[in-house]
């Protein structure tokens, strides 16, 4: 349970990095490697090796409870369900390829 919660808190962190970099430098293709998240440890490792894949984990909690989402509840991602697909979307990408990566 330790090792799920953890990797929880530590993608939680990635995917507010990502939402960080989305809002700072957007789109714009000439800062696209500028608009991804750096934040990546061993849930990168975990999900490599068939362990869970937080990142899916709260995409499917977004998609079922939408608005009522905790972390949109505490304010993050400016409680935007839009905004906060977006960040798990873009993270979520960069996320695989670290986990294939480290796998």
């Amino acid at each position: 349970m330790y090792d799920a919660e953890f990797d929880r808190a530590e993608v939680m962190l990635g995917v507010l990095s990502q939402d960080s970099a989305t809002q700072q430098f957007g789109s714009n293709e000439s800062s696209k490697w500028r608009a991804r998240s750096s934040w990546f440890g061993r849930s990168t490792w975990r999900s490599g090796h068939g362990y869970s894949n937080p990142v899916k984990d709260f995409e499917r909690e977004l998609q079922a409870q939408g608005s009522s989402w905790k972390p949109l509840q505490g304010g993050l991602f400016g409680g935007d369900t839009v905004r906060s697909q977006e960040a798990l979307t873009a993270y979520l990408t960069t996320f695989e390829e670290a986990a294939r990566y480290r796998g």
